[in-house]
């Protein structure tokens, strides 16, 4: 992995956590958060610029239409990708990396939610002076 495949793998993923703990604080307890949108559209750039770096570095020429798949069915258009540019072997390779990145940003986004959640109840309940 390069360096600048960490670098946007840390991002991908850290938007996913702050997507989680901005939408539990902005809408608490609700499917579809407020901040929601500012977080996604972070992501979709990183996912793009990626998808850039990636297929210059492979000399793959991107047609227009998958440049709008990936942007905005990323979910099917990145696995698509990479079998084209990859093969079968390698691109199944990928693709499996590609599944534990999603699984690893949900469990982001859900654990945002909970931390969020959890600094809100406890500061709501904090009571420094009460006697007990």
């Amino acid at each position: 992995m390069t360096k600048t495949n960490t670098i946007l793998f840390t991002l991908f993923i850290l938007s996913g956590l702050a997507a989680g703990m901005l939408a539990e604080y902005l809408s608490p307890n609700d499917e579809f958060a407020q901040g929601d949108l500012p977080i996604l559209i972070i992501s979709v750039i990183v996912i793009f610029y990626w998808y850039h770096t990636d297929s210059n570095k492979l000399n793959y020429k991107r047609p227009l239409l998958l440049n709008i798949l990936v942007i905005a069915f990323s979910i099917l258009a990145i696995p698509y990708y990479l079998y084209k540019t990859r093969g079968f072997k390698k691109g199944s390779v990928a693709i499996l990396i590609f599944i534990v990145i999603n699984i690893a940003y949900t469990g982001c986004h859900i654990g945002g939610k909970e931390i969020s959640n959890y600094l809100y109840f406890t500061a709501n309940t904090y009571e420094p002076f009460s006697s007990q």
